[in-house]
């Protein structure tokens, strides 16, 4: 075959001679005599035909069907390329096809740029359908095929489905997404999915088996997107599960049309073997047909038989179905549908010609064609009708339409009855589940289940919680029953001075010592393992002290209490006389021998982190009189205080330390020292205006803690701040007081800036040593010899040393007795001095050694000041010692004028123009 037929005018042009109107031409877009493609020139062509001369005779309208054959395969080249040629060659007035769904793609785009009417009996697989604003599909589309099978399964009310899809096709692709979305959209569960790959060869590559099982034990709706073969062998597999013979599962298959043209909805294609036909046969049972509702009507049947005369007339084309499919009808009436529009248009003297005009006729129109009611709607698609079908007829195993949808209005029609597998429509969910363990199908063993589960939980929980209490009141008296805090007092060693041992407040060192006093702190070191020094508090208690279980619920309590800021309790010694209780040694004593020790110089910033951990903690009640002096007002007019205080009463006892650590006296300074404790409670209690409050002078502290202080120890509990407020004023406080810190954050301090100071002091003291040192070790190599000075200086003793050969040297200055009598005596101290350090300059020079001893002697013998320089060989061998005494001769034979550098005295000078003279 060549391509000379497609570039001339075809023969199958149908053309009215009388009134021909060549102006209204339509281009046929097909592919030409494809092997697998059904849809083709020669298929569809017969229909077209028919559908261009229904048009001259109906409705007046002449078509110039020009052809745009494209050979062999779908191509979007070809038919893109098709389509330009018509529309630049011709006035084109719509197009018609193609009908593949990629052809369609490029040449829909180029129709609407155009402006030109497309009308396809096909088309359903589209992208992006709003960019088609001239394309009129005449079949359906995905979305409304997708729409009929769900409208199918509410019929049967089957919420629940699974789904099975081949992968690797592009339209079962897109069909199994858009049903799984349109179902969780409309209140539908997919319950599970399988795919499986198909080759080109038509050969399954998944494994089947293994799909049709996990369907089984997931789903008992099936829906299932493939080719009849896929189909037929899913369903044999399906047979040999045992999911096809009893009325438990339900499987639905999607196939367009019932003929040759596109596949064929019998079970068997007459290959398979007699066995296997039965059991394909006996399996299809169970299967249901989603179709296009294709009518049956005599006149469709002689629409057909024209079809197939001019097929097998005009394109060599012969059919084998009885009936042409539904698509074939489709692009009939297609072109009859545009005919009519072309017609009304040009009653309403409208310009035919116009593809705006005639797209929009086109859409939301309902026609009466040879495939039934044509209903278009606003985007330009056919809401198309569905057919459900059925194997009714068992002994042939043929399907018949027993459901109709009508997609339009959304209704249905019950045809004939449906034959389920079993008598009854399967459930899309077992009543007992799918692995049979549903326990909604045995209420009373559900109840039963329900009612033993609910008494063991019970027993279970009363168990527990009786098994809890249990343990803890075994641990509770086990606690109670511990005794390891028990000591005797013949345990305890007394350190023998109390005040060096032990730092203890004014009021407990005066308390342990005073008769009249009830308590009192001493330390003492215990005979524990570990050997702790601990603090020990005697109680003055004649009678032996009764463990009664309040006693040993507040030791419990005492003993579980531990925090930084809290004395731990030791132990309790319960022996009378010797009453004790042993807490935790505090080496730095109590806030009170903070604020008593003079020798601490406590400024504010150290005060100020004092009363943040003051803050903190809570006052302890006590009935000691000097204690007291803390409480509040209201609470010593009560004759019985709560236990536990009160609040507001804490934050009075927190205003009297605050005047303490401010004045580093005795809480009711300076009332202390000319009234009694008794005497300062008794003011306190009576109501006085204003009431009697310590005396803080306001010079002591910042104006703010004095206020604060005041604001503590008003006498109307309402009118204190409480701990809150107490810590904001405290924040402000401490604002230029390196901020909010404790006491252990400020020593940490301190001891940094301590060691910075001392690490600056130890280098200077260092520097000083050293240069001490130095000038010390100067001083000594004047005196000694430098190897002697050298073994002093290891710590070695000296050992005399005999020299075989020494070098002498005697000096003296000349006329020193004259000299002497003409000056002064401080005028010959400092000619001496001057006159030494020039030799002991001189000397520095070389391996000699001033001998004084001798020095001194001569000096005594010859009335005269003598200097005898004797240079020691030190070992260096004879002929150094030859070459040090050439070299000290030569050394003061060119040195005389070293002595110009000694000044004598005025007088002298005036005397005498000489210089100071050496005799040697």
């Amino acid at each position: 075959m060549t391509l000379i037929p497609y570039l001339i005018l075809p023969w199958i042009a149908v053309v009215i001679a009388e009134d021909v109107d060549p102006s209204f031409k339509v281009g046929v877009l097909m592919v030409d005599g494809s092997v697998r493609n059904r849809f083709d020139i020669q298929r569809i062509g017969p229909a077209i035909d028919i559908a261009a001369e229904s048009c001259q005779s109906k409705y007046n309208v002449t078509l110039s069907l020009l052809p745009g054959y494209y050979p062999r395969e779908c191509s979007a080249e070809m038919a893109i390329g098709r389509a330009t040629d018509l529309a630049m060659n011709t006035n084109i007035s719509a197009y018609v096809g193609p009908a593949c769904s990629d052809d369609l793609q490029v040449v829909g785009r180029f129709a609407a740029y155009r402006n030109i009417p497309i009308l396809t009996g096909l088309g359903d697989v589209l992208k992006e359908r709003d960019e088609f604003r001239t394309l009129i599909r005449m079949s359906y589309d995905l979305k409304d095929k997708a729409h009929a099978i769900l409208a199918f399964l509410e019929h049967f009310k089957w919420k629940r489905f699974g789904m099975i899809y081949r992968q690797n096709d592009v339209y079962y692709t897109a069909m199994a997404d858009l049903l799984f979305y349109l179902a969780t959209s409309a209140d539908f569960e997919v319950v599970c999915q399988q795919s499986y790959i198909r080759a080109a060869n038509k050969t399954i590559l998944s494994n089947l088996d293994k799909i049709m099982e996990t369907m089984r034990d997931c789903s008992r709706v099936i829906v299932i997107l493939g080719g009849d073969k896929d189909v037929r062998e899913m369903m044999l597999i399906a047979k040999r599960l045992d999911m096809t013979s009893k009325a438990d599962y339900a499987f639905i298959y999607t196939e367009l049309f019932q003929n040759e043209a596109k596949g064929n909805l019998s079970w068997s294609r007459g290959s398979e073997s007699t066995e296997d036909k039965l059991k394909l046969k006996e399996a299809y049972e169970a299967l249901l047909i989603v179709s296009l509702n294709q009518p049956y009507s005599e006149e469709y049947k002689l629409f057909s038989e024209r079809v197939k005369e001019l097929a097998a007339t005009n394109y060599n084309c012969t059919y084998t179905e009885d009936v042409v499919n539904y698509f074939t009808a489709s692009f009939h009436d297609a072109v009859l549908m545009l005919c009519e529009v072309i017609n009304e248009t040009k009653l309403l003297g409208e310009d035919p010609f116009n593809g705006t005009i005639i797209t929009s006729r086109l859409k939301n129109k309902k026609f009466n064609g040879i495939s039934g009611l044509v209903t278009i709607n606003e985007k330009g698609d056919r809401v198309a009708d569905y057919a459900l079908l059925d194997q009714n007829d068992t002994v042939k195993g043929n399907f018949e339409v027993v459901l109709t949808y009508f997609g339009s209005t959304k209704e249905y029609k019950e045809v004939s009855s449906i034959h389920w597998p079993g008598g009854k429509i399967p459930k899309d969910k077992p009543k007992c589940g799918f692995d049979g363990k549903d326990p909604a199908c045995n209420k009373r063993g559900l109840r039963l289940l329900e009612t033993s589960l609910i008494i063991t939980l019970f027993l279970l929980i009363v168990i527990i919680i009786i098994g809890v209490l249990t343990y803890r009141k075994i641990r509770l008296e086990s606690k109670l029953a511990n005794m390891s805090w028990r000591v005797r007092w013949d345990e305890i060693t007394f350190l023998k001075d109390i005040r060096n041992s032990c730092m203890m407040s004014r009021l407990s060192i005066t308390s342990a010592m005073s008769s009249k006093m009830e308590h009192g702190w001493v330390c003492w070191t215990p005979s524990f393992p570990n050997g702790n020094t601990v603090a020990v508090k005697k109680v003055y208690k004649q009678k032996k002290i009764e463990l009664t279980r309040s006693i040993l619920f507040e030791l419990k309590k005492i003993r579980e209490a531990q925090h930084q800021n809290i004395a731990n309790f030791i132990g309790a010694c319960i022996d009378a006389p010797n009453v004790a209780i042993l807490t935790e040694y505090c080496p730095k004593g109590s806030l009170q021998d903070v604020l008593k020790n003079e020798s601490l110089d406590l400024d504010w910033m150290f005060r100020y982190s004092l009363i943040n951990d003051i803050v903190k903690v809570r006052y302890k009640e006590s009935k000691l009189a000097e204690e007291l002096l803390w409480k509040a007002p209201e609470l010593l007019r009560l004759p019985v205080c709560p236990p536990q205080g009160t609040t507001k009463g804490d934050v009075y006892s927190f205003g009297i330390i605050l005047q303490e650590i401010s004045l580093r006296e005795e809480p009711f300074y300076p009332y202390r020292d000319s009234m009694t404790v008794a005497e300062i409670l008794a003011r306190v209690r009576t109501k006085e205006n204003p009431p009697f409050r310590p005396v803080v002078p306001t010079e002591s502290c910042a104006a703010g803690l004095l206020s604060l202080m005041r604001c503590c120890w008003a006498e109307e509990s309402e009118e204190r701040p409480d701990i809150s407020q107490i810590k904001s004023e405290m924040r402000i406080l401490n604002r230029g007081q390196n901020g909010e810190v404790n006491i252990m954050d400020n020593l940490l301090m301190r001891m940094e800036q301590y060691a910075h100071n001392l690490e600056s002091l130890v280098e200077q003291r260092t520097a000083a040593f050293m240069e001490e040192k130095k000038k010390s070790e100067e001083l000594l190599y004047q005196v000694l010899p430098k190897s002697v000075a050298e073994q002093l200086k290891r710590g070695k003793a000296v050992e005399p040393e005999f020299f075989d050969n020494v070098t002498v040297f005697f000096s003296d200055v000349v006329g020193f007795t004259q000299m002497c009598s003409m000056s002064t005596p401080i005028q010959v101290v400092d000619f001496l001095n001057d006159l030494y350090t020039c030799f002991d300059a001189i000397i520095n020079d070389f391996d000699v050694y001033k001998d004084h001893a001798v020095l001194e002697l001569l000096d005594r013998k010859c009335h005269d000041t003598v200097c005898l320089v004797i240079p020691l060989t030190l070992h260096q061998g004879w002929n150094r010692r030859e070459n040090g005494k050439g070299k000290m001769q030569t050394y003061w034979l060119i040195s005389e004028n070293e002595a110009a550098r000694v000044t004598p005295s005025p007088a002298v000078q005036k005397r005498s123009k000489d210089q100071v003279k050496r005799r040697r």
